[in-house]
C-alpha cells in the first residue's frame, strides 16, 4: 500500500475474509483493479513487514517453551537493532535456562548456597566446576557476566557484544538441550528399529 499523503509504502500481510470464495471471479477482479473499493472488506490485515521480519536467528531445537520465548525476544531485539534489550534477553535465557540445571534446593549440596544458586556469575562458575562436560563453555560465559550486565545496568552494549551474547546463548543452549534430546531420540528410534527386526 501507499500513503496518499507522504507517498510511502507499506507492505501488508493479508488474510482473505469469508467475504470471498475461491469459487468467483472475485478475486481476479480484485487484483486486477477492477473492484478495489471492496479491497478493505474482502482482507484483514494479519500484520506489516517492518525490521522485526529481518530476524535471522533460528531457535535451538528441542528447547523448552519458556526459554524458547525468551530466545525469540532476544532475536526480535536483535534484529530490530535493540543491542542493550538484546543483551538483556539473552542473558535472561542463560539465567533461566542454568538455573534450571541446578540440584534441588532440598538436597544439600558442597559449594552451592543461596548467593551462588541467585547470582548468575557464581552459579555458572560452580557449573563450570562440577559439569565437566561445560568447560568448554567457560570462556564464552565471559561475555555474559561484562557484556549481560552492560546491558541491564548501563545500557552500553554495542552489536558486537550483543552478537557475542547471542553467540554464547545458542552455544550453551545446544549443549543443554539440542544435543542430549537429539541422541535420546537417536537412540529411541535404533531400539524401534530392533525391535521390528525381532
Amino acid at each position: 500500500c501507499i500513503c496518499r499523503h507522504c507517498r510511502k509504502s507499506t507492505t501488508f500481510v493479508l488474510r482473505q475474509n469469508h467475504s470471498l470464495t475461491h469459487t468467483d471471479n472475485k478475486i481476479d477482479n480484485l487484483l486486477c483493479g477492477l473492484r478495489t473499493d471492496t479491497l478493505a472488506t474482502a482482507f484483514d490485515i494479519k500484520s506489516y513487514i517492518n525490521l522485526r521480519d529481518n530476524i535471522t536467528e533460528s531457535v535451538p531445537d528441542h528447547i523448552p517453551p519458556e526459554i524458547q520465548a525468551i530466545f525469540k525476544e532476544a532475536a526480535t531485539c536483535l534484529a530490530t537493532q535493540c543491542w542493550n534489550a538484546a543483551g538483556a534477553m539473552f542473558r535472561k535465557c542463560v539465567d533461566r535456562s542454568t538455573y534450571q540445571m541446578l540440584p534441588d534446593e532440598n538436597e544439600n549440596v558442597v559449594g552451592l548456597d543461596k548467593n551462588t544458586r541467585q547470582n548468575l556469575k557464581r552459579r555458572l562458575v560452580w557449573l563450570f566446576n562440577n559439569r565437566p562436560d561445560l568447560k568448554h563453555c567457560e570462556e564464552l560465559a565471559e561475555c555474559i557476566r561484562e557484556d549481560g550486565n552492560d546491558s541491564v545496568h548501563a545500557g552500553s552494549l554495542n552489536e558486537k557484544e550483543a552478537q557475542d551474547l547471542l553467540d554464547f546463548t545458542k552455544v550453551l543452549l545446544e549443549h543443554l538441550y539440542t544435543r542430549p534430546k537429539s541422541i535420546e531420540l537417536a537412540k529411541e528410534r535404533r531400539d524401534s528399529r530392533r525391535q521390528q527386526k525381532n
